[in-house]
């Protein structure tokens, strides 16, 4: 939880202990009030109850205040919530296009380093070294030289192929 957030549910704390608290103060100006009536004159009883109104409407005026510091607080931190929700949203939406991305080239990489037609990855010596063909696509060379036997075309592009149309490729990047 964050101090703004942390701060802001204090304050409303404080004020819904207001609340209790003038509830309590109004509860008990009551009962003291209907205690003293019993042996008043008129007048004093008028006078007592003209005061007694003054008091409620004081009461009143700062229930109401309170419950609209209460109703702003709310709504801030409502406003401050769904704020963090959409960036975290966002956050994650980045994050997600991110890996998706990271996926994508990390398939191509296998691509790159892997025969097309046993998906095998090639080694840069032995009966599974990398090739290519005249096309320029890549192969382990006993499964090109097997499917060129069978079908004599690219398996990736079906031009025509041939035995010596196999060439060995040299590079850095192939695993061993």
């Amino acid at each position: 939880m964050s101090s703004n957030s942390s701060e802001s549910l204090n304050k409303m704390k404080s004020l819904v202990g207001k609340m209790i608290f003038m509830q309590v103060t109004e509860h008990l100006f009551l009962r003291a009030q209907q205690l003293l009536d019993s042996d008043v004159s008129i007048e004093e009883r008028v006078r007592r109850m003209e005061v007694l109104n003054n008091n409620m409407k004081w009461f009143n005026s700062e229930r109401t205040r309170i419950l609209e510091q209460l109703q702003l607080n709310i709504f801030g931190q409502i406003s401050v919530e769904h704020h963090n929700a959409m960036n975290m949203s966002e956050n994650l939406y980045e994050l997600r296009e991110g890996l998706d991305g990271l996926s994508r080239r990390m398939e191509s990489m296998q691509e790159d380093i892997t025969c097309s037609i046993c998906l095998s990855p090639w080694s840069s010596n032995g009966r599974h070294r990398v090739v290519s063909l005249r096309c320029g696509h890549l192969f382990g060379n006993s499964c090109i030289r097997t499917a060129i036997r069978r079908s004599h075309r690219c398996p990736i592009c079906r031009r025509r192929a041939l035995h010596a149309d196999v060439r060995r490729i040299f590079s850095r990047r192939i695993s061993h």
